[in-house]
């Protein structure tokens, strides 16, 4: 178990930094599109905002279909187990 902590460690660091490049990017183009090519003001930010709003809303949307995977999905081997679910 402890060989494969490392790894997801390594893994979700990987998956939030590179997604984090990526959502600046898009933001980036989107404040850009917004603002037709002037000045930014406070109007083209607010615009922009509404992607972080509709983004956390489908964040909560995805995390309604995810499983438990761990030891709380299988009561009868987290009891065989001696580790606490």
């Amino acid at each position: 178990l402890d060989q494969v902590k490392d790894s997801a460690a390594g893994a979700m660091n990987f998956l939030v930094f590179s997604l984090s490049a990526f959502v600046g990017l898009f933001f980036g183009f989107t404040l850009a599109g917004l603002s037709g090519g002037h000045e930014l003001t406070v109007t083209t930010f607010q615009s922009a905002d509404w992607i972080w709003i509709v983004a956390v809303v489908l964040s909560f949307v995805l995390t309604l279909f995810l499983r438990e995977t761990g030891l709380a999905a299988n009561p009868a081997k987290a009891a065989t187990s001696g580790i606490k679910a």
